[in-house]
């Protein structure tokens, strides 16, 4: 339970990295352009990925697997208050959102850990599907920049989405390699860490993409 030091440090570092960063960049900007806003949501999002799993690690080592599910559950209520006050909408994250309150709901209802710890899989395969029936639906696309223009090409979401693909087929290879044959407490620092995994896979994945978008702006 000491390794939890690690996670909260490189917060701090990052924290004050990010924080330095945009003093420097709002002694540039005008007089009517604030930073504030993008500071808070960059500090979020470090946080949401650092010291979010880690009440969740010192509840397991501290009171068991159905004690670090609940404070996950709780977690994500947390996080969907606070996105809902800030006025998002989660109408394309539906399903994607709902995972975590039904595979918890599940574990703590059956006490079997099983369905939570099947999440991340579950993650992956509705990432496949999701991206399959993009491919299917020619007409939709994967990201979109201000005003609903669109970033990519339609030959260009192809290739992402094929990517994408890919990238969540080895994810599912590794969360169910990791299910099996990790520990409990090793699974538990997987599960709550898997977005720093699977973060450069997914990067991985749209390169190729991103490449052939470059070449046609430079075009």
């Amino acid at each position: 339970m000491i390794y939890l030091i690690i996670p909260i440090v490189i917060f701090c570092i990052l924290s004050g990295l990010a924080i330095a960063s945009f003093k420097l960049a709002s002694a540039h900007l005008n007089e009517d352009e604030n930073s504030e806003p993008a500071q808070r949501g960059c500090l979020w999002e470090l946080s949401i990925l650092l010291l979010f799993p880690v009440p969740v690690i010192f509840a397991f080592y501290q009171f068991g697997f159905l004690a670090a599910v609940t404070v996950a559950l709780a977690l994500w209520l947390i996080r969907r208050c606070v996105e809902f006050f800030k006025g998002r909408t989660w109408s394309g994250e539906v399903l994607r959102l709902l995972l975590l309150p039904l595979g918890a709901s599940l574990t703590l209802s059956t006490g079997n850990f099983l369905y939570f710890q099947l999440l991340p899989s579950a993650w992956c395969v509705l990432n496949v599907l999701e991206q399959l029936y993009g491919l299917l639906q020619k007409g939709t696309h994967l990201f979109h920049g201000d005003n609903g223009e669109t970033l990519f090409s339609e030959d260009e979401t192809r290739l992402a989405r094929w990517g994408i693909i890919s990238a969540s087929l080895a994810g599912l290879l590794i969360s169910e390699y990791a299910r099996h044959k990790l520990s409990l407490s090793s699974w538990v620092w997987y599960y709550g860490y898997l977005r720093l995994e699977f973060l450069p896979i997914m990067m991985a994945s749209i390169t190729p993409a991103m490449i052939k978008l470059m070449r046609r702006s430079e075009s």
